[in-house]
């Protein structure tokens, strides 16, 4: 049986949509609420399998929101191979403090490799500590 080389990239493009393109996974490690009740940030380690590190993930969410798939709206950085401290399952340590309703503060090890840090997500001032 002769394979046309057009067979397999569909084959491909068939197999990738059946198991979903996106192969990571979210493991989420702390909800902290916000004083107004509303919003919570939400840390989580993203995991994209074994030719990937683990990353940590914080995203600004509804307080019913569930976290879902996606990546995080807030922040993303990892350890950069074990320099920067990390928690339990593998996440960066973050210290993360409601200043008032629309502000909070995030604090992470300067050893961290930060590669997403917003300074705002609807309406909430985000602003970034390296310790």
């Amino acid at each position: 049986m002769k394979i046309t080389p057009l067979i397999v990239p569909g084959f491909l493009a068939v197999l990738l949509t059946s198991c979903g393109a996106d192969l990571c996974g979210n493991n989420q490690i702390d909800r902290i609420p916000g004083p107004d009740g509303q919003s919570e940030l939400v840390v989580f380690v993203r995991n994209c399998g074994a030719t990937t590190g683990f990353s940590t993930h914080v995203s600004l969410l509804d307080r019913s929101e569930a976290l879902g798939d996606a990546t995080g709206n807030v922040f993303v950085g990892d350890s950069d191979r074990g320099a920067a401290p990390t928690d339990e399952g593998n996440s960066l340590r973050l210290h993360i403090d409601w200043t008032d309703d629309r502000t909070v503060k995030i604090a992470h090890s300067r050893l961290a490799r930060v590669f997403k840090s917003e300074a705002e997500v609807n309406d909430i001032t985000i602003r970034f500590e390296s310790l």
